[in-house]
């Protein structure tokens, strides 16, 4: 039985419970596995569980801000982002992650992170929200983009943190 058969199947263990675990230990086998739950389209009914769970649990947002991070799940990271506010999680301390995403990635995970930064609470660290600030006017000052009106509203977004 494979690792994810193994979490999924009851009769082994109550997957949904060692969710709290898995963002406290960092185990790295049940991480990915816990990660390929958000990613993979067959498992959408308990990827609806998987979200509850994560906001229940504060660290679950520093696995999920390290698996948006790793290269390993680059073409993922639209689900990975959009996870982050699905879930509830606020991510305030990792703006600026998320407005990294914004200006670098496609339009879709730009998409994905200003909904992220959109509904963080604060409080924010005002030299990083200063640079956000800078880095986001610089890049429309840049050539035009598809996504220069999605910035556009970050920039509002920004204004009124």
């Amino acid at each position: 039985m494979s690792e994810k058969e193994k979490f999924l199947d009851p009769k082994e263990y109550r997957s949904l419970d060692l969710i709290p675990g898995i963002a406290k230990t960092n185990n790295s086998a049940s991480t990915n596995t816990l990660i390929n739950l958000l990613i993979d389209s067959s498992n959408r009914d308990v990827r609806e569980d998987v979200l509850l769970l994560l906001k229940k649990e504060e660290s679950a947002v520093e696995l999920l801000v390290e698996a948006i991070e790793n290269p390993r799940y680059l073409e993922y990271k639209n689900k990975l982002i959009a996870a982050c506010w699905e879930s509830g999680t606020d991510c305030s301390k990792y703006l600026p992650v998320f407005i990294a995403a914004a200006i670098n990635e496609s339009y879709v995970v730009a998409l994905e992170a200003v909904t992220v930064i959109e509904n963080m609470e604060g409080p924010f660290d005002e030299e990083e929200l200063a640079q956000a600030k800078k880095d986001i006017a610089f890049v429309l000052k840049a050539k035009e983009s598809e996504k220069h009106p999605l910035l556009n509203i970050l920039r509002e977004i920004l204004v009124r943190f």
